[in-house]
């Protein structure tokens, strides 16, 4: 049946795609999966957060990346990046950001 034959061409596309989107160490887990929605959810199960240790983890994680310089491959001018932070502050800080644009 053609609709077959078409979602097998797009699972076979899916499972290429996660199995070279992913580390190594990860391919063990889903080698045997016979549908990228079996290999998609084997990975979820497997890194689902388990308890608030877990998440905070995760989060201290997030929060200690960093990018070094010129990483990004574009050059950001200091002014630019304060333009960016002084208008990413919520409501909030409206007062500061006010003081500051006024300098």
């Amino acid at each position: 049946d053609k609709a077959f034959v078409i979602w097998k061409a797009k699972n076979e596309k899916a499972i290429a795609t996660l199995m070279l989107s992913i580390a190594s160490t990860q391919i063990a887990h889903v080698k045997n999966c016979k549908t990228s929605s079996e290999a998609w959810n084997t990975l979820r199960e497997i890194h689902r957060p388990k308890g608030p240790v877990r998440k905070v983890t995760l989060f201290k994680r997030l929060l200690g990346m960093r990018m070094s310089d010129g990483e990004c491959g574009v050059s950001l001018q200091d002014e630019f990046c304060v333009i960016m932070l002084l208008a990413s502050l919520p409501k909030s800080f409206e007062n500061l950001v006010v003081l500051l644009e006024s300098r």
